[in-house]
């Protein structure tokens, strides 16, 4: 036996053990995810030597990981846990390791992040999200030269993102979470200078991304030799996309939900491939950037509640694939650019910014309406022909669904 999925089944208690001792030698492939699996688990599962793909999540599985875990198997490429109780430390990995991707994802591991994840020269993806981790941000996770998605969403990780001396700052980079921390201080400009990969733009639009999965598939080739490979799958506005592959094709970044100050970069102007920019709910201050405007892929502006000042740029009229916008709350003033997407938007993307006017917001820029008397029925004809001779047009205002910050990392997998 190579290959084996049991997900989906309604399994309950335990993993048996009669199923952790059987093909040790020769299992590559196991998925028990989707069950009701409870427990700890047990320490038999270190003899499956040869996995390079180990699926248990959404299960009820808790405890403490066995001390073996992250070096039972030299040939494991995939660990899912995402969605247990497992809590402790996150286990140690040793050198020589052929992980590619982590997800830990919804569990209640605490401490720190382990740095022994540096041993994983393979990780293309890591996800820790909403786990119990205090640490301060894992500046050595930046000489991984082939992470690709870095997921560091709804923990407790906190103080200064410090610009250490490295060689690497995440050349690869194409997906950042680090959201709903406590993080301060500056927004880091080193790093983000060095996300290189963020700076192409693809050649294909996908239009307004909802959901993205990476998922493995297997097959026998003529002599009975599993053959693994990858699929992208994309849910583009109900929209079903499949690539064969794992295809670099969305650049994300959120800060949100932190404590971070100063002004906006001007470099992020550079990173012209991303698709989402999400820095809403922090304490930025200064003006909006004129160079956010060079982001012609962007889909996904959110800097809303922060204590941004001046005009929106008009340079922002640029972006037509711009599918949600929103600088609510904060202290800007000015007219609103009605160019092209901008024209698009509903009041609420600008509303509690006391000094912003014209539409879609009530107050039209100098109230210049509410100093004019009064017109009779006549003068009422006269004033709606004199306006439509001067090419006014109503404005429809569209309805910008939110960008879906949170990614859906689902049944992935191996080379």
């Amino acid at each position: 036996m190579v290959v084996l999925y049991l997900g989906g089944n309604h399994i309950g208690g335990g993993i048996p053990e009669w199923l952790l001792n059987i093909n040790r030698e020769t299992l590559r492939i196991l998925s028990l995810s989707t069950n009701s699996l409870l427990r700890e688990l047990s320490p038999t599962i270190c003899k499956l030597s040869s996995l390079i793909r180990l699926d248990l999540s959404h299960n009820k599985l808790r405890g403490k990981l066995p001390n073996c875990f992250g070096k039972f198997s030299k040939s494991l490429s995939v660990l899912s846990l995402t969605d247990n109780s497992f809590s402790g430390n996150i286990p140690n990995f040793t050198k020589g390791n052929q992980l590619k991707l982590i997800d830990l994802s919804y569990n209640l591991f605490e401490g720190k992040l382990s740095q022994s994840l540096t041993n994983c020269k393979m990780l293309g993806h890591l996800n820790v999200e909403s786990n119990k981790l205090n640490d301060v941000f894992p500046y050595w996770l930046g000489t991984l030269p082939e992470l690709i998605i870095l997921n560091l969403r709804a923990n407790q990780f906190h103080g200064v993102i410090s610009e250490h001396r490295t060689k690497l700052h995440f050349p690869k980079l194409y997906i950042i979470d680090i959201s709903y921390n406590n993080f301060i201080g500056k927004l880091p400009l080193k790093y983000i200078q060095s996300w290189n990969a963020m700076t192409s733009i693809s050649v294909e639009n996908f239009g307004y991304l909802t959901s993205l999965s990476i998922n493995f598939s297997a097959y026998f080739d003529s002599v009975g030799n599993p053959v693994f490979y990858f699929q992208t799958i994309l849910i583009i506005k109900g929209m079903y996309r499949q690539f064969d592959g794992i295809q670099n094709i969305i650049e994300i970044i959120n800060f949100s939900n932190n404590k971070f100050n100063g002004e906006i970069l001007e470099v992020i102007g550079n990173l012209k491939g991303l698709y989402a920019l999400d820095l809403s709910k922090n304490s930025l201050s200064g003006s909006i950037p004129s160079s956010l405007g060079k982001l012609a892929k962007l889909e996904s502006l959110d800097l809303s509640q922060n204590e941004l000042s001046g005009q929106i740029p008009s340079e922002l009229a640029q972006l037509f694939f711009l599918q949600y916008f929103n600088v609510s709350y904060n202290h800007l003033s000015g007219s609103i650019p009605q160019q092209n997407q901008l024209s698009t938007f509903e009041s609420s993307s600008f509303e509690g910014n006391m000094g912003l006017c014209g539409i879609p917001l009530p107050n039209l820029c100098g109230n210049s309406e509410a100093l004019k008397p009064p017109l009779v029925e006549d003068e009422q004809q006269e004033e709606s022909s004199y306006l439509f001779q001067f090419g006014w047009q109503v404005v429809v205002i569209g309805y910008g669904c939110g960008f879906l910050a949170r990614l859906f990392i689902a049944k992935i997998v191996i080379p």
